[in-house]
């Protein structure tokens, strides 16, 4: 397993998050990483050298984009992607990589 990325998801769970990470695992051979709430990925990101972060905005209640702006000063290495339903000025704030629509 060395050498290999790791993507961590930070999403509700649903048929389409499961379908991203087992492709990421099984088609791609990303080492992944599920989390359902901001809590549980900053302590994933305490535990685990994550090289990406896919962020579902609005996800367990929260701002999506304050969760990545922080990420980029607690871990700058990490790249960063916000899934959102449609695009607002917010996603500037949170100095993302990039930015995809919702499943």
């Amino acid at each position: 397993m060395e050498g290999k990325n790791t993507v961590l998801v930070v999403a509700s769970s649903g048929p389409a998050w499961s379908a991203l990470v087992e492709s990421l695992t099984n088609s791609y051979g990303y080492r992944t990483r599920y989390a359902c709430s901001f809590d549980e990925a900053l302590s994933v990101l305490g535990a685990v050298r994550v090289d990406l972060v896919v962020v579902e905005q609005g996800s367990s209640g929260h701002d999506g984009c304050d969760f990545l702006a922080g990420l980029r000063t607690s871990h700058p290495d990490v790249m960063r992607i916000l899934a959102v339903d449609s695009y607002t000025g917010d996603i500037e704030r949170a100095a993302v990589y990039q930015f995809l629509r919702l499943p």
